[in-house]
């Protein structure tokens, strides 16, 4: 089941994901999220917010403070994925120009029910960062 913005908003949020969606709705207009990733969703952790726009990409962090970053695509140096297989766990490495390393793990970002649309949602992102980071045409089978 893919997780979009607006399922999470209506169907998987909880009270301690007021503040996120506040200034996630204050911030970005909704029908320009192309993905949306939950970090964290369902696990003892906080919630990461990952929205993937047409030139950037928002990450929305609630700990003591809510902390809003926003970087372009063209701040991504390079990314690898990594999987042992058909049907297993992804982990995406997304390393930044500004020496941070983004990481989706679909086993580690949530709980085991979720693992597999997590899993659809690496997928999409490498995807997308194929799309966004490509000098040359890439073909990307969709």
């Amino acid at each position: 089941m893919k997780i979009s913005y607006e399922y999470f908003v209506e169907d998987l949020a909880g009270e301690e994901d007021v503040s996120i969606i506040y200034f996630i709705n204050k911030f970005v207009e909704k029908e320009n999220i192309k993905l949306f990733y939950p970090k964290n969703l369902f696990t003892d952790k906080k919630l990461k917010a990952h929205l993937f726009l047409d030139n950037q990409i928002f990450i929305f962090e609630n700990n003591q403070d809510l902390k809003i970053r926003v970087f372009n695509y063209d701040q991504v140096k390079n990314f690898e994925l990594i999987t042992e297989g058909r049907y297993k766990p992804l982990n995406l490495n997304v390393f930044l120009s500004t020496g941070e390393t983004l990481e989706f793990n679909s086993v580690n970002d949530t709980n085991q029910h979720w693992g597999r649309s997590f899993s659809e949602e690496v997928e999409d992102i490498f995807k997308l960062l194929i799309q966004k980071t490509s000098a040359s045409e890439t073909i990307v089978k969709q």
